[in-house]
């Protein structure tokens, strides 16, 4: 099996491509959001508030690098 990722540039095309799913020819997968905005959309926050977030967890990381 070959993945590919295909940019539609006409409306036409995503009709066509329904249409080879129906047939079982090919599967359609949705894009998953990847990184930042995926985790702060999970966290309904807010950019500042992420960012607040993520240098909290780094001052976390670094007390128990010290603790050990």
């Amino acid at each position: 099996m070959e993945s590919l990722w295909i940019e539609i540039i006409n409306p036409k095309a995503r009709i066509l491509l329904r249409d080879l799913a129906n047939m079982d020819l090919i599967r359609i997968k949705k894009e998953k959001k990847k990184g930042i905005a995926n985790l702060r959309g999970k966290l309904n926050l807010t950019k500042d508030q992420y960012n607040d977030f993520q240098k909290d967890i780094t001052n976390a990381r670094e007390e128990w690098e010290r603790d050990i």
